[in-house]
Order: structure tokens, then C-alpha cells, then sequence
């Protein structure tokens, strides 16, 4: 049962994260569907499904979990005006959703040795719901690929050539009403039996349409969707993905097709696709996935296919590095002990991480710090904690920084605490974490109480709200 818990956990964490990533995908498709080259779309499905196959994936200072904390510290800060109640509620639980709630299931075990049953049972309808699509999506396999090893060769001369380096074999079958291909590393074109083999130019069409789909392991993609479907089976976005997924393979190939014959042929190629949804009707395999309103899609999308530019293949690639980057990777490891929040009762940040101008100096530059304070002013005397454990390695006074002093956790991890009314611990003295250090003070540059919060990781200052539990 703890296995099962800890599987099911990570598909719960795997499919929290995915979410956004298809939401975005969903953005960017919704608004430039017909102004990206089409091929960008599937390789942002792609990306899709290795976020929601991959338990760990890279790390990213740039991840949305960052993001959000970064909008949680400097857009409501804590305690801001300008953001109402209703938005600040809304970003900060969409924040721990992003944090705590990727956790799903991982305390799946605990809950179940600690008498709670509801993350096993979880975990026991997951790995049905697993286990019969699975099932299903085998049998269909299974179904098809028999169908397939009926056909027999193709014994109409075609003037074709490939142009592959894997050998592609034509056959037939009177088990299907379109064509369609199959396979990896043997490929098959598969045509109906009742093909009309006088329509030359259909037949070139297809033939096209269907090697660029063997050519781009197209075949592959539809599998891992189908694992997709099969993980993530309660995720209705999955779901939807799969869907356009699919979608999105044929728009892509039929851009190609377009590209690579004539732009004169748009017309006939949208009414060869025509001739085959007729064709298809109910048993239909090759768009069996699609409904009508796909088809129109397609059809509307082929007359709107224009030459490709650099501009759109420039922000194509950036568009795929830039949600790579935000929605596929972790935010950077965190410490296995995170810091507590270092000032008792005060919680508003009065001044954020990042470019700033000082309140004494007038000066605009970067803080490499957070302070901490009141709006009302009454931060002074207020207890200032150790946020993690440590030795203090200075405990002393600067003009500009006040009554300070720093910790050192070990690791390259240090925490420096500026502008206290009085230090409590010495240089060389061992703290424990929540021990008390200091107060709050208006000591050095700074126009009120506050305490100035620093952390650096290997010497290079870092924003401490990541850090904060």
C-alpha cells in the first residue's frame, strides 16, 4: 500500500503541475493557431506530456512556482492596499497550490499508518481507473493491429518514392473506409480496398500527407498520448489534451503537405480531406479521433496556411523555450529545513527583494534584502528568531545597517538580521531554531522599526520569500 501510495502521489503531483502547462498551451493555440507555423503546436504537446510522464525534471529560476512567490512578496507584499481581498486570496492559493498542493499524495503513507484511510483509497481508485483504460486502450491496440496484418499488398503501380531511409510498404484492406499509416520501424500505408485509384491526385495527396506522418514518428506521439490518457485518466485536461493533440498532428501535416507541394493545391487537398470524412463514416480509423468540427477546423486552416517567416519561426521558439522554462521545470531545491518567519507578530513586508529606491537615500538600486516592519510603526521591541540553526559569526554595529548579525547554517546557507534595537546572542554562540536573537530597532539607515532580512546561498544574496515557510 505505501508503494501504491507513493505511485499515486507522484501521478497527483505530476498532473497539479501539468495543469497550468496545458492551460497555457490552450492560450497560445486559442490566439495564434493560424499565425505560428503548426508544427509548433504539437511540440508544445510534446512538452506536455514529458511534464506529466517525468517526476523530476530540471530546475528553472524562472519556474512559475518563483513566479507566483515573487507576485506574492511584491504585489500584495503582505498586507497591501491597492490588492483586494478577493485577488490577494486568489494568488496566494494559487501559490499553495503550486507549493504545498503539488505535494498531493506524498503523505499518503503517513496518513494511512496514522489510522486515516482516504489518500489509500484515493490510491485504489487511481490504479482502477489505471488499470481499466489501460485495458481498454490494449484491446483497441490489439483490435486494430489484427484488422492491419489482414491486409494484403498493394498490387496498383504507384510512381512514388518516399524518400525515407526506413523502407515504406503500401497495402490494403477492406476493413477500413481511409487511409491511414502504422508503424515504427516497419511503416505501413494503409489504403481501403474501394480506393478510387484514377484520382491520381488524392492518391499523391494522401500518400504525402501519410509519409509526413511516418517521418515525424507521429505514431509515437499518439502512444505517448494514450499513456497520457491512461496516468492522468481523472484529469479532464489530459483529456483535452490528448484531443487537440491529435488534432494538431493532422494541422501540422497538412501545412506540410501544403509547403512542399503548391500553394495552388489548398483547395483540392481540403477537398480530398472532405471526400474522405464522407468516406469514413462510423468505422472510420484515420479520423476517428475527429468530430466535424475538427474537420471544418482543418479545412480552415489549410486555406489560411501562409508561407513560413523567420519571425514566426523566431517566436515560435521562443514561445516553446519560454513555457519550457516557466510551466516544464521545479523551482530551485529549497533546504530540507525551511526558514520560519523571523519576527514575532509582524508580518508585512515593507520593502521587497529587487530594484528599489531607498526611503533614506533616494538612491535606485537592487535590495539584496527584504525588511520587515508595521505600517502603523509599532514593530519596535518585537522579537526577532533564529530562522534556522546555526553559529553566529558577527554580532556587531554599522552606520548604515544598525545593531546586526549573521548566521551560519551550514552548507553555504547564511541569514543576516539589520537595523535591531538590541542583539541577544554573541559571536561564536550555537542558536537553535525560533531561539531569540534580537529586536526590533530603528538602528542605521532607515526611517522606522523594521528589521532588514538577508539570505544568501553560496555567497550570492537570493529572495528570502522563497525560502520562508
Amino acid at each position: 500500500m505505501e508503494i501504491l501510495c507513493f505511485v499515486a502521489g507522484s501521478v497527483w503531483k505530476m498532473g497539479v503541475s501539468v495543469s497550468l502547462l496545458i492551460g497555457a498551451v490552450l492560450a497560445v493555440r486559442c490566439c495564434f493557431l493560424h499565425r505560428l507555423p503548426k508544427r509548433t503546436f504539437p511540440v508544445l504537446w510534446m512538452i506536455c506530456i514529458f511534464r506529466a510522464l517525468i517526476p523530476e525534471v530540471p530546475h528553472s529560476p524562472v519556474n512559475i512556482q518563483v513566479l507566483l512567490s515573487k507576485i506574492e512578496s511584491q504585489a500584495f507584499v503582505r498586507n497591501a492596499s491597492h490588492i483586494s481581498e478577493a485577488g490577494e486570496t486568489m494568488l496566494e492559493g494559487m501559490y499553495l497550490w503550486m507549493t504545498e498542493g503539488t505535494g498531493g499524495l506524498h503523505g499518503a503513507t503517513a496518513a494511512t499508518t496514522g489510522g486515516t484511510p482516504v489518500a489509500g483509497i484515493a490510491a485504489v481508485i487511481w490504479l482502477v481507473g489505471f488499470v481499466v483504460l489501460s485495458a481498454y486502450v490494449l484491446t483497441i491496440y490489439v483490435k486494430y493491429r489484427r484488422f492491419f496484418s489482414e491486409s494484403l499488398p498493394l498490387k496498383e503501380v504507384l510512381d512514388w518514392e518516399s524518400g525515407l531511409a526506413r523502407k515504406v510498404r503500401l497495402r490494403r484492406s477492406d476493413r477500413i473506409s481511409a487511409p491511414l499509416s502504422y508503424g515504427l520501424i516497419r511503416p505501413v500505408i494503409l489504403f481501403p480496398a474501394s480506393m478510387d485509384w484514377t484520382d491520381e491526385a488524392a492518391v499523391s495527396m494522401i500518400l504525402a500527407h501519410e509519409t509526413i506522418h511516418i517521418r515525424r514518428f507521429d505514431g509515437l506521439l499518439k502512444g505517448a498520448l494514450a499513456l497520457c490518457l491512461c496516468v492522468h485518466w481523472y484529469h479532464p485536461l489530459v483529456w483535452l489534451m490528448v484531443s487537440l493533440g491529435s488534432r494538431d498532428m493532422e494541422l501540422a501535416c497538412d501545412e506540410a503537405v501544403v509547403q512542399e507541394a503548391s500553394w495552388d493545391l489548398r483547395r483540392d487537398y481540403a477537398l480530398t480531406l472532405i471526400r474522405m470524412e464522407e468516406r469514413r463514416g462510423a468505422g472510420g480509423v484515420l479520423y476517428s479521433h475527429f468530430s466535424e468540427n475538427a474537420i471544418e477546423e482543418r479545412i480552415a486552416a489549410i486555406m489560411k496556411i501562409k508561407k513560413t517567416t523567420g519571425l514566426a519561426l523566431i517566436c515560435a521558439l521562443c514561445l516553446v523555450i519560454g513555457l519550457t522554462a516557466v510551466f516544464a521545470t521545479e523551482a530551485p531545491n529549497r533546504e530540507a529545513e525551511e526558514l520560519i518567519w523571523p519576527v514575532d507578530g509582524c508580518q508585512q513586508i515593507t520593502m521587497t527583494f529587487g530594484e528599489r529606491t531607498h526611503p533614506v537615500t533616494g538612491e535606485t538600486k537592487v535590495f539584496d534584502h527584504i525588511t520587515i516592519g508595521d505600517s502603523q510603526g509599532n514593530a519596535e521591541g518585537a522579537t526577532v528568531w533564529a530562522s534556522s540553526g546555526g553559529i553566529v559569526t558577527e554580532a556587531e554595529y554599522r552606520s548604515d545597517l544598525g545593531y546586526y548579525l549573521v548566521i551560519d547554517h551550514g552548507d553555504g546557507f547564511v541569514t543576516k538580521y539589520t537595523h535591531c534595537g538590541e542583539l541577544l546572542v554573541g559571536v561564536d554562540q550555537e542558536v537553535q531554531q525560533r531561539e531569540p536573537i534580537a529586536s526590533v530597532g530603528k538602528t542605521g539607515l532607515v526611517t522606522g522599526p523594521c528589521l532588514g532580512f538577508y539570505v544568501y546561498r553560496d555567497g550570492q544574496a537570493v529572495d528570502p520569500v522563497l525560502y520562508l515557510e
